[in-house]
Protein backbone atom coordinates (compact mmCIF):
# COMPACT_ATOMS: atom_id res chain seq x y z
CA UNK A 1 0.00 0.00 0.00
CA UNK A 2 1.56 3.49 -0.93
CA UNK A 3 2.71 5.66 2.43
CA UNK A 4 -0.43 8.33 1.11
CA UNK A 5 -3.34 5.88 0.95
CA UNK A 6 -2.19 4.09 4.44
CA UNK A 7 -1.48 7.78 5.69
CA UNK A 8 -5.49 8.48 4.36
CA UNK A 9 -6.74 4.80 6.36
CA UNK A 10 -5.23 5.75 9.04
CA UNK A 11 -6.85 9.16 9.51
CA UNK A 12 -10.20 7.76 8.94
CA UNK A 13 -9.54 4.92 12.00
CA UNK A 14 -8.31 7.44 14.09
CA UNK A 15 -10.29 10.42 13.30
CA UNK A 16 -13.64 8.96 11.75
CA UNK A 17 -15.80 12.35 12.95
CA UNK A 18 -13.27 14.53 11.24
CA UNK A 19 -13.31 12.31 8.27
CA UNK A 20 -17.18 12.00 7.92
CA UNK A 21 -17.23 15.83 8.09
CA UNK A 22 -14.96 16.29 4.84
CA UNK A 23 -16.61 13.32 3.28
CA UNK A 24 -19.64 15.38 3.22
CA UNK A 25 -18.23 18.55 2.26
CA UNK A 26 -16.69 17.04 -1.17
CA UNK A 27 -19.59 16.07 -3.98
CA UNK A 28 -21.55 12.92 -3.04
CA UNK A 29 -19.85 11.68 -6.54
CA UNK A 30 -16.31 12.01 -5.28
CA UNK A 31 -16.78 10.69 -1.91
CA UNK A 32 -18.63 7.91 -3.31
CA UNK A 33 -15.89 7.01 -5.53
CA UNK A 34 -13.51 7.19 -2.90
CA UNK A 35 -15.56 5.63 -0.12
CA UNK A 36 -16.01 2.47 -3.05
CA UNK A 37 -12.15 2.15 -3.20
CA UNK A 38 -11.39 1.23 0.55
CA UNK A 39 -12.42 -1.63 2.18
CA UNK A 40 -16.14 -1.45 3.66
CA UNK A 41 -15.32 -1.56 7.17
CA UNK A 42 -12.82 1.14 7.12
CA UNK A 43 -15.57 3.01 4.89
CA UNK A 44 -18.38 2.84 7.70
CA UNK A 45 -16.30 4.22 10.14
CA UNK A 46 -16.42 7.43 8.53
CA UNK A 47 -20.20 6.69 6.66
CA UNK A 48 -21.44 5.52 10.35
CA UNK A 49 -20.36 9.43 12.00
CA UNK A 50 -22.10 11.44 9.13
CA UNK A 51 -24.90 13.30 9.11
CA UNK A 52 -27.67 10.38 7.50
CA UNK A 53 -29.12 13.59 4.86
CA UNK A 54 -24.85 13.51 3.49
CA UNK A 55 -24.65 9.98 3.89
CA UNK A 56 -27.69 9.25 1.67
CA UNK A 57 -26.71 10.90 -1.23
CA UNK A 58 -23.46 9.39 -1.37
CA UNK A 59 -24.66 6.02 -0.52
CA UNK A 60 -27.22 6.64 -3.55
CA UNK A 61 -23.63 7.29 -5.99
CA UNK A 62 -22.37 4.52 -5.21
CA UNK A 63 -23.15 0.91 -7.24
CA UNK A 64 -25.46 -1.55 -5.45
CA UNK A 65 -22.90 -3.74 -4.16
CA UNK A 66 -20.20 -1.24 -2.92
CA UNK A 67 -23.64 0.35 -0.96
CA UNK A 68 -24.64 -3.17 0.28
CA UNK A 69 -20.95 -3.56 1.70
CA UNK A 70 -21.07 -0.40 3.24
CA UNK A 71 -25.17 -1.13 4.80
CA UNK A 72 -23.73 -4.66 6.18
CA UNK A 73 -21.20 -3.12 8.01
CA UNK A 74 -23.01 -0.37 9.71
CA UNK A 75 -24.71 -0.31 13.02
CA UNK A 76 -28.23 -1.31 12.20
CA UNK A 77 -29.89 1.77 13.54
CA UNK A 78 -28.00 3.81 11.60
CA UNK A 79 -28.43 2.28 8.15
CA UNK A 80 -31.99 2.49 9.06
CA UNK A 81 -31.68 6.09 9.41
CA UNK A 82 -29.46 6.53 6.19
CA UNK A 83 -31.71 3.91 4.45
CA UNK A 84 -34.68 6.15 5.10
CA UNK A 85 -33.29 8.93 3.04
CA UNK A 86 -32.93 6.83 0.04
CA UNK A 87 -35.71 7.01 -2.57
CA UNK A 88 -37.36 3.67 -2.91
CA UNK A 89 -36.41 3.02 -6.74
CA UNK A 90 -32.72 3.26 -5.59
CA UNK A 91 -33.07 1.29 -2.42
CA UNK A 92 -34.19 -2.05 -3.80
CA UNK A 93 -30.97 -2.84 -5.85
CA UNK A 94 -29.17 -1.97 -2.53
CA UNK A 95 -31.27 -4.15 -0.60
CA UNK A 96 -31.22 -6.84 -3.23
CA UNK A 97 -27.47 -7.20 -2.75
CA UNK A 98 -28.00 -8.14 1.18
CA UNK A 99 -29.02 -11.47 2.92
CA UNK A 100 -32.80 -12.51 2.45
CA UNK A 101 -32.77 -12.15 6.19
CA UNK A 102 -31.37 -8.76 6.63
CA UNK A 103 -33.03 -7.18 3.22
CA UNK A 104 -36.64 -8.19 5.01
CA UNK A 105 -35.54 -6.73 8.24
CA UNK A 106 -35.39 -3.76 6.75
CA UNK A 107 -38.27 -3.88 4.06
CA UNK A 108 -40.34 -3.90 7.65
CA UNK A 109 -39.23 -1.02 9.33
CA UNK A 110 -39.17 1.18 6.04
CA UNK A 111 -42.90 0.00 5.26
CA UNK A 112 -46.15 2.32 6.21
CA UNK A 113 -49.32 1.62 5.28
CA UNK A 114 -50.54 3.72 1.59
CA UNK A 115 -52.64 6.26 3.18
CA UNK A 116 -50.46 6.98 6.01
CA UNK A 117 -47.90 10.20 6.03
CA UNK A 118 -45.05 7.85 5.79
CA UNK A 119 -45.70 6.83 2.67
CA UNK A 120 -46.06 9.69 1.19
CA UNK A 121 -43.56 11.83 2.72
CA UNK A 122 -40.32 13.11 0.80
CA UNK A 123 -37.25 12.27 2.19
CA UNK A 124 -35.36 14.96 0.42
CA UNK A 125 -34.79 17.03 3.05
CA UNK A 126 -32.02 19.02 3.71
CA UNK A 127 -31.04 18.18 7.80
CA UNK A 128 -28.29 18.94 10.20
CA UNK A 129 -28.17 18.41 13.63
CA UNK A 130 -28.01 21.16 16.89
CA UNK A 131 -24.23 20.38 17.11
CA UNK A 132 -23.37 20.97 13.50
CA UNK A 133 -22.33 24.75 12.92
CA UNK A 134 -23.98 27.67 10.99
CA UNK A 135 -20.83 27.12 8.29
CA UNK A 136 -21.74 23.30 8.14
CA UNK A 137 -25.99 24.46 7.64
CA UNK A 138 -25.18 26.73 4.79
CA UNK A 139 -23.08 24.31 3.18
CA UNK A 140 -25.74 21.73 3.09
CA UNK A 141 -27.82 24.13 2.25
CA UNK A 142 -26.08 25.03 -1.46
CA UNK A 143 -26.15 21.07 -1.86
CA UNK A 144 -29.45 20.68 -1.50
CA UNK A 145 -32.38 20.30 -4.06
CA UNK A 146 -34.42 23.56 -5.31
CA UNK A 147 -37.38 22.40 -3.40
CA UNK A 148 -35.46 21.77 -0.08
CA UNK A 149 -34.55 25.19 0.23
CA UNK A 150 -37.07 26.67 2.39
CA UNK A 151 -36.51 25.11 5.27
CA UNK A 152 -33.98 22.62 7.06
CA UNK A 153 -34.49 20.64 9.38
CA UNK A 154 -33.28 20.64 13.04
CA UNK A 155 -32.21 17.16 15.03
CA UNK A 156 -30.42 16.31 18.04
CA UNK A 157 -27.91 14.03 18.11
CA UNK A 158 -29.88 10.98 18.25
CA UNK A 159 -31.78 12.74 15.58
CA UNK A 160 -34.83 13.45 17.43
CA UNK A 161 -36.99 16.02 15.37
CA UNK A 162 -36.26 19.29 17.58
CA UNK A 163 -37.74 21.62 14.97
CA UNK A 164 -36.99 23.72 11.96
CA UNK A 165 -34.61 26.92 10.33
CA UNK A 166 -35.43 29.06 7.44
CA UNK A 167 -32.85 29.58 5.02
CA UNK A 168 -33.45 33.18 5.08
CA UNK A 169 -32.78 33.50 8.54
CA UNK A 170 -29.64 31.39 8.40
CA UNK A 171 -28.20 33.94 6.22
CA UNK A 172 -28.98 37.15 7.81
CA UNK A 173 -27.19 36.24 10.98
CA UNK A 174 -23.79 35.85 11.49
CA UNK A 175 -21.74 32.88 11.92
CA UNK A 176 -21.26 33.22 15.46
CA UNK A 177 -24.45 32.41 16.18
CA UNK A 178 -25.28 28.57 17.19
CA UNK A 179 -28.57 26.55 15.01
CA UNK A 180 -29.76 26.48 18.33
CA UNK A 181 -30.24 30.06 18.75
CA UNK A 182 -32.31 30.31 15.49
CA UNK A 183 -34.13 27.18 15.76
CA UNK A 184 -38.13 27.39 15.04
CA UNK A 185 -39.70 24.71 17.44
CA UNK A 186 -43.23 25.80 16.68
CA UNK A 187 -43.42 24.08 13.55
CA UNK A 188 -45.11 20.82 14.54
CA UNK A 189 -43.85 17.24 13.76
CA UNK A 190 -46.66 14.72 12.19
CA UNK A 191 -46.20 11.18 13.14
CA UNK A 192 -45.36 8.76 10.07
CA UNK A 193 -48.30 6.42 10.99
CA UNK A 194 -50.77 9.04 10.89
CA UNK A 195 -53.40 8.77 8.02
CA UNK A 196 -53.37 11.75 5.50
CA UNK A 197 -56.53 12.63 6.17
CA UNK A 198 -56.21 13.78 10.17
CA UNK A 199 -53.26 15.76 9.52
CA UNK A 200 -54.37 17.90 6.38
CA UNK A 201 -56.89 20.55 8.50
CA UNK A 202 -53.55 21.73 10.53
CA UNK A 203 -53.36 25.20 11.14
CA UNK A 204 -49.42 25.01 10.21
CA UNK A 205 -50.19 24.33 6.78
CA UNK A 206 -51.15 28.13 6.92
CA UNK A 207 -47.35 28.93 7.48
CA UNK A 208 -45.07 26.16 5.93
CA UNK A 209 -45.20 24.24 2.92
CA UNK A 210 -44.03 21.05 4.04
CA UNK A 211 -44.12 19.68 8.43
CA UNK A 212 -41.51 17.11 9.42
CA UNK A 213 -42.29 13.39 9.75
CA UNK A 214 -41.27 11.68 12.99
CA UNK A 215 -40.97 8.06 14.17
CA UNK A 216 -42.54 6.56 17.02
CA UNK A 217 -39.17 7.72 18.91
CA UNK A 218 -39.41 10.63 17.94
CA UNK A 219 -36.50 10.82 15.12
CA UNK A 220 -36.80 12.21 11.89
CA UNK A 221 -37.73 10.58 8.87
CA UNK A 222 -38.82 12.75 6.18
CA UNK A 223 -41.34 15.89 5.77
CA UNK A 224 -44.29 15.41 4.17
CA UNK A 225 -45.22 18.45 1.01
CA UNK A 226 -48.37 20.58 1.57
CA UNK A 227 -49.41 19.03 -2.08
CA UNK A 228 -49.14 15.98 -1.04
CA UNK A 229 -52.79 16.54 0.62
CA UNK A 230 -54.44 17.15 -2.43
CA UNK A 231 -56.00 14.53 -4.44
CA UNK A 232 -54.81 14.28 -8.32
CA UNK A 233 -58.54 15.20 -9.11
CA UNK A 234 -58.63 18.36 -6.83
CA UNK A 235 -59.21 21.76 -8.08
CA UNK A 236 -57.39 23.06 -4.88
CA UNK A 237 -54.60 25.20 -6.20
CA UNK A 238 -51.40 24.45 -4.58
CA UNK A 239 -49.80 27.32 -2.61
CA UNK A 240 -47.16 29.87 -3.93
CA UNK A 241 -43.77 27.85 -5.13
CA UNK A 242 -40.82 29.35 -2.71
CA UNK A 243 -38.64 30.96 -5.29
CA UNK A 244 -35.04 29.06 -4.76
CA UNK A 245 -32.13 31.70 -3.24
CA UNK A 246 -29.72 32.94 -6.04
CA UNK A 247 -27.15 30.43 -7.49
CA UNK A 248 -24.51 33.78 -6.61
CA UNK A 249 -25.45 33.33 -2.73
CA UNK A 250 -25.68 29.73 -2.62
CA UNK A 251 -21.97 29.41 -4.44
CA UNK A 252 -20.39 31.73 -1.36
CA UNK A 253 -21.38 29.18 1.14
CA UNK A 254 -18.85 26.14 0.26
CA UNK A 255 -17.41 25.17 3.33
CA UNK A 256 -12.81 25.17 2.57
CA UNK A 257 -11.97 21.73 3.05
CA UNK A 258 -8.89 20.97 4.29
CA UNK A 259 -6.68 18.24 5.48
CA UNK A 260 -8.27 14.55 4.54
CA UNK A 261 -8.86 16.19 1.03
CA UNK A 262 -5.47 16.53 -0.47
CA UNK A 263 -5.40 12.48 0.63
CA UNK A 264 -8.15 11.72 -1.54
CA UNK A 265 -6.79 12.57 -4.71
CA UNK A 266 -4.95 8.91 -5.10
CA UNK A 267 -7.41 6.25 -3.15
CA UNK A 268 -5.99 2.35 -3.49
CA UNK A 269 -7.73 0.09 -6.76
CA UNK A 270 -11.16 -0.20 -6.75
CA UNK A 271 -10.21 -3.54 -7.89
CA UNK A 272 -8.59 -4.32 -4.24
CA UNK A 273 -11.57 -3.48 -2.51
CA UNK A 274 -13.84 -5.79 -4.32
CA UNK A 275 -11.57 -8.76 -4.17
CA UNK A 276 -10.88 -7.70 -0.06
CA UNK A 277 -14.96 -8.05 -0.02
CA UNK A 278 -14.82 -11.22 -1.71
CA UNK A 279 -12.39 -12.64 0.87
CA UNK A 280 -14.36 -11.98 3.64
Amino acid sequence: MLEGQALTLGFIRRRPASAARVLASLPPTDAAAFLAAIPARIAALAMGQMNPWPAAQILQQEEAMDGAALIRELEYAVAAKILRLVPPQQRRPLLGELSRRLRRSFELSLSFPADSVGANMTTDIAMVTQADSPAEALELLRRASRHALELLFVTDTQHRYRGVLRAVDLLRNPEFFTLADLVDSDCPALPAQARLDRVAGLDAWNDFSCLPVVSRGGELLGALPRKALRRSDDGVEAGARVPSLPESLLGAMAVSITGLTSLLAEPPARLARREGERGR
